[in-house]
C-alpha cells in the first residue's frame, strides 16, 4: 500500500485558487471585483475567458502534486472535465449568471495546458530522483 501524504504549501494554493474561483464565479455581478471584466477584451477575446483558463490552469498544474506520491493525471484529466463542465453548469443555475460554451472551452485549454505543465514537471522530477540514486558499483570504474 502507497501511503500518501499532502503537499501544504501546495494545498494552500489550490485552495485559495479555489476559494477565488467560487467567489468571482458565484457572487452577483454588482458586488464582485470582476463586474466589468466579460466587458473588457483583449486580442478580441472577453476578459472572462482568461480567468477561466488561468483558474483551470493553476487547478491542473498543481493538482496532482496535492498528494505525495503524485496523483495520476489521468485522474487529475477526469476531475477537470468534471469541473469544467459542472462550474459552467452551476453558473447557468443563477439569475445573474449565464451559461457560455466559451467559457467552457477555455476551461478545458487551461485543463490540458496546466496538464502538459504537469506532465513535465513530473517527468523532470522522476529523472532528477533517477540521476540521485545511482548505485556506487556503477560509478566504481574498473582498472
Amino acid at each position: 500500500m502507497i501511503r500518501r501524504r499532502i503537499n501544504w504549501p501546495i494545498a494552500i494554493i489550490l485552495g485559495a485558487t479555489l476559494l477565488f474561483a467560487a467567489y468571482v464565479g458565484l457572487c452577483p455581478h454588482p458586488w464582485s471585483l470582476f463586474a466589468n471584466l466579460n466587458e473588457r477584451r483583449m486580442l478580441g477575446i472577453a476578459g472572462d475567458h482568461y480567468l477561466h483558463f488561468a483558474v483551470f490552469f493553476i487547478l491542473a498544474t498543481f493538482g496532482g502534486h496535492v498528494l505525495i506520491p503524485p496523483i495520476s493525471l489521468r485522474i487529475i484529466l477526469v476531475i477537470g472535465f468534471f469541473g469544467a463542465f459542472g462550474s459552467e453548469a452551476l453558473q447557468g443555475l443563477f439569475p445573474w449568471k449565464t451559461f457560455d460554451w466559451f467559457d467552457i472551452i477555455a476551461n478545458l485549454i487551461g485543463l490540458f495546458a496546466g496538464l502538459g505543465l504537469s506532465h513535465l514537471l513530473q517527468r523532470r522530477r522522476t529523472k532528477s530522483s533517477r540521476e540521485e540514486h545511482i548505485p556506487l558499483e556503477s560509478i566504481i570504474v574498473a582498472q
